[in-house]
């Protein structure tokens, strides 16, 4: 699984929808041509997403990717706007003449997905959204308890902050026993 630095890796390794290319649909054994008219003209630096697929529009050439890692952070640090338009291979269709490449890609996704890493719902929100929730809560619940106490320092906060859930609660009972 590889994380992505900038847009040059991310377009490296998204599959490429030149004019003409096609879809192929395996529930109807068929190939169909993607309808890009006008989206590199209109969309160029935005992207779209929708059922963990990426399409986004650089240097007016369109590339299709299926979510994972960090892409989101890597297309806004470089400028993207998200866009509505359309996005290929959300059914189970994949690029034809690209299956394996497409397969990799979804694999990478899948594995992504069960490490538990931050892949983005399409309301922009990581999929690991309730745990995220739950850290930054318990962090404001420490610093307010803390503050309310004056009896910890900052290098004793920070100390706490990045030690693990479970010690941090023990650490809380003892902490607050002793007081």
């Amino acid at each position: 699984m590889r994380k992505y630095n900038n847009i040059l890796e991310l377009r490296d390794h998204a599959i490429y929808l030149y004019p003409g290319i096609e879809a192929y649909i395996p529930d109807e054994n068929r190939r169909e041509e993607l309808p890009l008219e006008g989206i590199r003209d209109l969309y160029d630096h935005n992207y779209s997403r929708k059922d963990g697929i990426i399409c986004f529009v650089y240097q007016r050439r369109i590339f299709a990717i299926p979510e994972s890692w960090n892409m989101i952070e890597v297309l806004l640090k470089e400028g993207f706007n998200e866009a509505k338009f359309y996005i290929p291979f959300t059914n189970g269709e994949y690029p034809a003449g690209y299956w394996a490449e497409w397969n990799m890609l979804k694999k990478e996704q899948v594995e992504c997905r069960e490490e538990d890493l931050k892949i983005y719902n399409n309301r922009g929100y990581p999929l690991c959204y309730k745990e995220e929730r739950r850290k930054r809560f318990e962090e404001k619940m420490l610093q307010k308890i803390y503050k309310e106490k004056g009896q910890c320092s900052e290098e004793d906060f920070n100390a706490i902050s990045i030690a693990n859930r479970m010690d941090m609660v023990k650490f809380l009972i003892t902490f607050f026993n002793k007081q």
